[in-house]
């Protein structure tokens, strides 16, 4: 709805008054006019400033040039313990944390924030809110959804399907993705094969379970390895990349 109002907004703003005979100036004059009527007091509550904007750019591209400019300055000044302070002020989520995770932008920044600051308890609870609106999807790789059992429960579950649903010749990549998910911690490697032991049994892709444990377990062995090998105490241990996965 709020979307439908912008446009319709936008499109059908009044005119303005002619900018110096538009047609015949250059882009670079027709955006020299427009700065300078912005310059001017209070020209953003005049009624012709939806027209005077259509002539500057278009909707689209000014929307993207506010966002990218709000994400910097979020990611570059977020303080995690004023955005705790949210919860112990209003005593519950404020309604607009809700309304933020609808849109994929928003998303992206708190999936970059809670990678930053796995300890803050604002974006633990809206990683929570996201994976609650169904997009678990988008966060297989976030290490502070393995803190929370019952958002790493929808994400396995998500990332197990799939895996069963995906093409023999992508597979290996949704192994990968799958395994460094699982082997974010010893409390995930070991949910996640004990749930993938009880699937492994069904008759209807039992066979398929049992392939992604083995490759896990791979993975989570040359992961040890790997970080056995970068101790300086631990010379003699092969420098093995926990990504050296062979395909299925």
């Amino acid at each position: 709805m709020e979307e439908e109002f912008e446009t319709r907004a936008w499109d059908e703003a009044p005119d303005a008054e002619p900018l110096e005979e538009d047609e015949a100036l250059s882009p670079a004059d027709i955006q020299s006019n427009c700065l300078r009527q912005f310059s001017s007091t209070d020209f953003i509550m005049e009624p012709g400033i939806f027209s005077t904007l259509k002539k500057g750019a278009r909707i689209n591209d000014v929307q993207a040039m506010v966002e990218n400019h709000l994400k910097l300055m979020i990611l570059k000044t977020f303080d995690p313990k004023k955005a705790d302070t949210i919860f112990t002020e209003e005593g519950d989520a404020p309604g607009w944390l809700t309304e933020l995770i609808e849109h994929s932008t928003w998303r992206s920044v708190v999936y970059q924030l809670a990678e930053e600051f796995p300890e803050c308890l604002m974006l633990n609870f809206t990683i929570k809110l996201i994976s609650d609106a169904g997009f678990q999807g988008e966060i297989t790789s976030i290490s502070t959804a393995a803190q929370q059992i019952e958002v790493f429960s929808r994400i396995l579950k998500t990332s197990t399907s799939n895996f069963l649903q995906s093409p023999e010749d992508t597979r290996h990549k949704a192994v990968v993705e799958f395994a460094k998910m699982v082997c974010h911690g010893q409390h995930t490697y070991i949910y996640a094969q004990v749930m993938l032991q009880i699937l492994s049994q069904e008759a209807k892709g039992g066979n398929n379970i049992r392939r992604l444990q083995q490759e896990i377990t791979k993975y989570a062995i040359n992961k040890f390895v790997f970080e056995a090998a970068s101790n300086p105490h631990h010379t003699e241990v092969s420098r093995t990349s926990p990504y050296d996965l062979q395909p299925l």
